[in-house]
């Protein structure tokens, strides 16, 4: 005991450390509590998927060997137990979901590919998948009983959406540049063979999560050169890309210098692309940014947003 009959020593430098410690753990058990962000308005999905996995030829050897899948998914299909096969030769001709009242849409379908965020896997596609297949469904029995409102003549037959996701072996990709490069090559020929299997000149609508729309601007870059003109851009001209929380201009994962050096040439590239099409008088790409709100804690608000180059 020290002289005076004051306390040990150690009391005063062991609350000095402890002190911020319960603070900051008081912090973060609020951040990560339910109620965090307010009340969760989120309405319930409910699926019934099938997945099939399709062959993509002529794979690169950068990417061959890495074990990169592409599927097609199916919101319950009438036959569960069908082949792969027989669920492509379905590609691009509107057929809807095993409840339905009316096997197929007569404006046919379009194709939508799904791209999984950091570390993401490809079964996330299941809750719009599930969603637009559903939506579809419910107009088409709608229009086939008659009781569409007067605005809604003009779609009633509406086009519904055939869905693919990649499966990228649940890679970390925010944090490496390589990843991110190498995923983007294997999606840039996903979204090749995808189009093949539907008439020339039907869009493609991209749906990509977190870094997944990082991926997917590179490799609609990808798809649509080598530069320069006259090398045609086809894909590009009719390429559709929504992005959900997806950060416009850096990582918010990584410092390494390989993902700097991807970010900047992805907005490189994305300028040129962008500068041949306005020559072309082509459509270019629309893009669709929706940010994550307050319950995202990795990409804010402030971080997601529109594309543009720096």
């Amino acid at each position: 005991m020290p002289r005076g009959g004051g306390g040990p020593r150690w009391v005063a430098p062991v609350a000095i450390v402890l002190l911020p410690l319960l603070v900051l753990a008081r912090a973060w058990t609020r951040i990560l509590s339910p109620a965090y962000g307010g009340e969760n308005r989120c309405a319930m999905t409910y699926v019934r998927p099938a997945y099939f996995q399709l062959e993509t030829p002529s794979l690169p050897p950068s990417v061959a060997d890495h074990g990169y899948k592409l599927y097609m998914y199916r919101e319950n299909p009438s036959n569960p137990g069908m082949s792969a096969s027989e669920a492509i030769s379905q590609a691009g001709e509107g057929v809807l979901g095993g409840g339905s009242t009316r096997a197929r849409t007569t404006r046919g379908s379009v194709p939508g590919i799904f791209v999984p965020g950091n570390g993401g896997s490809y079964k996330q596609v299941r809750s719009i998948a599930s969603e637009t297949a559903r939506a579809a469904t419910a107009k088409a029995e709608a229009a086939a009983a008659n009781v569409l409102h007067d605005d809604d003549v003009l779609d009633s037959d509406p086009v519904s959406i055939d869905w693919y996701a990649v499966h990228l072996n649940d890679e970390l990709g925010a944090f490496h540049g390589d990843l991110l490069e190498r995923q983007a090559e294997f999606l840039a020929h996903a979204m090749r063979f995808v189009s093949t299997l539907y008439p020339p000149g039907v869009p493609t609508f991209v749906y990509a999560h977190s870094m997944g729309g990082v991926v997917a601007r590179r490799a609609i870059v990808m798809a649509s050169t080598p530069f320069p003109p006259p090398t045609p851009t086809w894909f590009a001209s009719a390429a559709t890309l929504a992005t959900l929380a997806t950060p416009r201009g850096a990582s918010p994962a990584s410092t390494l210098p390989s993902t700097a050096r991807f970010f900047s040439r992805l907005d490189a590239d994305w300028t040129r692309l962008e500068s041949l099409l306005e020559r072309r008088a082509a459509l270019g790409v629309a893009i669709v940014a929706v940010r994550g709100g307050g319950r995202d804690r990795q990409v804010t608000a402030a971080a997601a947003g529109a594309f543009c180059a720096r």
